[in-house]
């Protein structure tokens, strides 16, 4: 199934949460910095570790703690990583790799629902609409498998998502 919701994101009962990353795991500003504050320096210190010990590159994922937003109830914090470095450029294929890479690993790792916010829509710089798009069509291959929930603050991606969602999926959550 597919939920949509205006909200922050630490605060859905899900079982993981997305954060649109960097290759190097910093976690300042939008989303990432909600997650950071969210989840206490744990979650950022983890990041930070896996990304020097892996090469990681646009379009790939990697895990770690929840931190304190175990609490709750999230298990899992995965990292789209949607720009090599902080404030950096990003773009629709990236953002589509990404997603799949999170959704896999994800569905591997035996998590049941998810959510996701407009990834590249914030700091990527990438338009609201044409993300939500590409996001409803890549969630429709994974939604009989794990639940998805899109949630993000910006009524304009939230409304989209919705729409598509009623006008592609056949259905309004």
């Amino acid at each position: 199934m597919i939920f949509c919701q205006v909200a922050d994101i630490t605060d859905i009962k899900v079982d993981s949460i997305v954060n649109a990353s960097n290759a190097l795991g910093i976690m300042g500003a939008g989303v990432a910095g909600a997650i950071s504050r969210a989840g206490g320096p744990e979650v950022q210190s983890e990041a930070r570790q896996v990304c020097k010990k892996r090469d990681i590159e646009a379009g790939m994922c990697f895990g770690t703690t929840p931190g304190e937003l175990s609490q709750k109830g999230i298990k899992k914090v995965y990292h789209a990583v949607t720009m090599k470095l902080p404030g950096g450029q990003t773009g629709l294929d990236i953002v589509r790799k990404a997603m799949d890479a999170v959704l896999h690993m994800a569905i591997t790792q035996k998590m049941k629902s998810i959510a996701f916010p407009g990834l590249g829509t914030g700091i990527g710089g990438l338009d609201k609409i044409t993300v939500a798009a590409l996001m409803v069509r890549v969630a429709r291959n994974y939604m009989d498998v794990i639940d998805i929930y899109f949630v993000d603050r910006s009524q304009e991606f939230i409304s989209e998502v919705e729409r598509l969602v009623e006008r592609e999926i056949g259905i309004g959550e």
